[in-house]
C-alpha cells in the first residue's frame, strides 16, 4: 500500500506541467505528501519494510520517467536507452537486496519510536501538530555501510 501510494504520488508529481502553475501544484503536492508521510510514520506499526516501500515507489517512478523522457526527446539515442535500462536494473537490484536484508518478521524489527528513544506510551494525539520530521541515515547491522536508508522519526523532541 505504501509503495503504491508513493509510486502514484511521485508519478503525478513528475507529470505536472513545467511552468509556474506547475511549480505551485508541485509545492502543494509535496505538502500533501509530507502530511501523509508524517501521519504514516507516526503509526505504531511502521517498520523498515514501510521505509523501503516509501523509498521504492519513487525510485521506480524515476526509472519509468527516464524511459518516457528518452522516448520524447532522444528516441534514437542508443546510449540513453542503455543507461535507462541500467538504471532500472540497478534500482530493482537495490530494492530487492534491501527487501531481502530487512525480510525479517515485523515482530523482530525495531520500531522508530524505540530506535530513537521516544517514549512508546506517547500517543499520536499528544504530539504537536508541528512535530519535527528527522531524516537520518541509519545503517543497520545487517546492511553494508554504503547502503544506508533514510529513516523518518516522528517526535516532538528527538534530535
Amino acid at each position: 500500500m505504501v509503495a503504491l501510494c508513493a509510486f502514484a504520488a511521485h508519478g503525478v508529481f513528475q507529470l505536472r506541467p513545467e511552468n509556474w502553475p506547475g511549480v505551485a501544484a508541485g509545492m502543494i503536492m509535496l505538502a500533501v505528501a509530507a502530511a501523509f508521510a508524517s501521519h504514516w510514520c507516526r503509526r505504531q506499526g511502521w517498520t523498515m519494510r514501510h521505509e523501503l516501500a516509501a523509498t521504492a515507489g519513487p525510485l521506480l517512478t524515476c526509472a519509468w520517467c527516464g524511459f518516457v523522457v528518452t522516448f520524447m526527446y532522444r528516441g534514437d539515442d542508443a546510449l540513453a536507452w542503455t543507461c535507462n535500462v541500467l538504471f532500472l536494473v540497478l534500482a530493482d537490484w537495490l530494492v530487492v537486496t534491501a527487501a531481502r536484508r530487512i525480510g525479517r518478521p515485523a515482530s523482530e524489527q525495531v520500531n522508530h519510536r524505540q530506535r530513537y528513544g521516544v517514549n512508546p506510551s506517547t500517543q499520536a494525539s499528544t504530539l504537536s501538530p508541528f512535530a519535527s520530521i528527522h531524516f537520518r541515515a541509519a545503517s543497520s547491522a545487517s546492511m553494508p555501510s554504503w547502503m544506508s536508508t533514510i529513516t523518518c522519526a516522528m517526535s516532538s523532541g528527538v534530535q
